[in-house]
């Protein structure tokens, strides 16, 4: 992913909940290496996104329920 600086001017604020053992793990993660969490956050749901749009432009892609919406993981 190339590296840009965020438009602060168009930053939004989301809320994620997460239990305290998964946002504590990603805390954790995240300080060990040298990354902010919301920082590490954007560059997540960026490069997710990216994901989703390359997946939904496949030919082969299928119907939109098939396509990475699913739980995973304890993934709400």
């Amino acid at each position: 992913m190339p590296d840009k600086a965020p438009d602060k001017a168009n930053d939004v604020f989301i809320r994620v909940f997460l239990s305290s053992d998964v946002r504590t793990r990603f805390k954790v993660a995240c300080a060990q290496s040298g990354a902010a969490m919301s920082e590490k956050a954007r560059e997540l749901i960026e490069d997710w996104v990216m994901e989703w749009e390359q997946q939904d432009k496949s030919p082969a892609s299928g119907t939109s329920a098939s396509k990475g919406g699913g739980k995973k993981g304890g993934e709400a």
